[in-house]
């Protein structure tokens, strides 16, 4: 609604004592009783949340319609984005309803541009802390020109920032720690060229999980919405290996260790909506039977993102919410048992909604999963799953190391699901399963290229 608003106010529309509807003045300022809600001066600010939400308040009773062009008064004619809305009290220039409640209020009102041009800047979804190549402080409210909101929406919390206007070059790369699933809400339009990165595993650690998603099962059980479960090892120290994590589908049954008795973990269960509502990211894989060693680390989940803009996004770059392989089952210095492979972890959820959002030929978005890793001999370990992929072709399991150890399955990409871990005397893990992508935009109002996947579900943009 911003772009009405700004235009009506240079061309004069705001008076002394205006009626509600009417634009702020300068430094968002309103006469008394009225207050200033998204550039327009209100009787109470409305409620995000509210179904449906009071769009009266935001109406000037001096503005008409006519098709999508809104006239107040005077002023020129605005063409509205979204369209024009007629009410009992007025007319008024529709705005995007962002999913997932995300308000939209400081977009609306944040002015500076915010460009990344190349290093790595790390985004905590749980200060708002922003390091490395861009900086901001830790905090709510606005700093140093970004907002930032802690939000639950339902049981489902999220780190909220909001831009005015953010573009990514290469070859610069934003990357995410925290627990919170990711949301960039931007006032005009996001540019992304270079790499916005969210996958599960960090720091060399398998079982590490993107923001949003869960984490790897080990010694303690994998976390996330369809979590894979732990390999069970039997009398005759055979493993089972663990279950992949789930995502939008289900991730890969852990191999059978032996006998029917050393079971494989169960496979993550179907748990990311389509449309990202919740937003949540994918669930970790389980541990395999650990023999009479330490059991190895599960793939972590791949993380959740929400990027909302109030005018356009496109992407020539990448954006990876992938699941992390796991790990390989580890051999017996004692030369009696070793373990089995653990699940890889799940593919997360990519939401892009905007009135255009364009992806050119040189665009990557993936949510693949991870791969399982392989089972180990009592001698020999078996080799970690592959990282969840860029591309259609699935993330490779990990071979088993020696005769008696089964290799992990395939993660979940494109349109293949994810696999079973292979059964021997200690078995392989299961494969992640992958994510969710969902493009929210208004009709033609989304242009496909390069890859993405598995494929994007699309759905109408949501106005207000």
């Amino acid at each position: 609604m911003k772009y009405a608003w700004f235009a009506l106010l240079a061309a004069g529309c705001y008076h002394p004592s205006p009626l509600a509807g009417a634009p702020c003045a300068q430094g968002d300022v309103c006469p008394d009783p009225l207050i200033c809600d998204r550039g327009v001066c209100v009787v109470e600010r409305s409620d995000a949340g509210e179904t449906p939400p009071d769009v009266a308040i935001d109406a000037d009773q001096s503005c008409m319609c006519s098709g999508d062009t809104l006239t107040c008064g005077g002023a020129s004619p605005v063409t509205c984005m979204l369209g024009c809305q007629t009410l009992s009290v007025g007319a008024r220039c529709m705005e995007v309803d962002a999913s997932n409640d995300v308000g939209i209020t400081a977009a609306e009102t944040l002015t500076s541009d915010v460009s990344v041009a190349s290093g790595v800047s790390t985004f905590n979804t749980e200060s708002g802390r922003i390091s490395g190549a861009l900086s901001r402080s830790s905090g709510q409210g606005v700093l140093d020109g970004i907002a930032f909101e802690l939000r639950m929406t339902g049981t489902t919390p999220l780190g909220v920032w909001t831009f005015h206007r953010l573009t990514v070059m290469a070859p610069a790369t934003l990357q995410f720690t925290g627990t919170r699933s990711a949301v960039f809400v931007v006032g005009t339009t996001v540019t992304i060229a270079g790499t916005i990165s969210g996958p599960g595993g960090c720091s060399n650690q398998a079982s590490c999980a993107g923001p949003g998603a869960g984490t790897g099962g080990s010694m303690i059980a994998a976390t996330g919405c369809g979590a894979g479960g732990p390999g069970v090892a039997d009398a005759d120290v055979n493993d089972g290996g663990g279950g992949g994590g789930g995502g939008r589908g289900m991730g890969g049954v852990g191999g059978l260790g032996g006998s029917t008795l050393a079971l494989g973990g169960a496979s993550g269960a179907a748990c990311i909506a389509p449309t990202l509502e919740p937003l949540v990211g994918g669930s970790g894989g389980g541990a395999g039977g650990p023999g009479v060693v330490t059991r190895c680390r599960g793939g972590g989940g791949g993380g959740a993102l929400q990027i909302t803009a109030l005018e356009g996004i496109s992407v020539s770059g990448t954006i990876r919410m992938t699941g992390a392989g796991g790990e390989g089952g580890r051999p017996d210095p004692a030369a009696v048992n070793g373990g089995a492979g653990c699940g890889g972890g799940g593919g997360g959820g990519i939401l892009l909604e905007a009135p255009q959002v364009t992806l050119t030929a040189t665009a990557a978005l993936s949510v693949n999963g991870g791969g399982g890793g392989g089972g180990a001999s009592y001698d020999v370990a078996g080799f970690a799953g592959a990282d969840g992929t860029l591309t259609t072709t699935p993330a490779a399991g990990g071979l088993g190391g020696g005769t008696t150890a089964g290799a992990g399955g395939a993660g979940a990409a494109g349109t293949s699901a994810a696999s079973a871990g292979v059964s021997n005397a200690n078995g392989g893990g299961g494969g992640g399963a992958a994510g969710a992508i969902y493009v929210r935009t208004v009709a033609n109002g989304f242009t496909t290229g390069g890859v993405v996947t598995p494929a994007a579900g699309t759905g109408a943009l949501r106005t207000r």
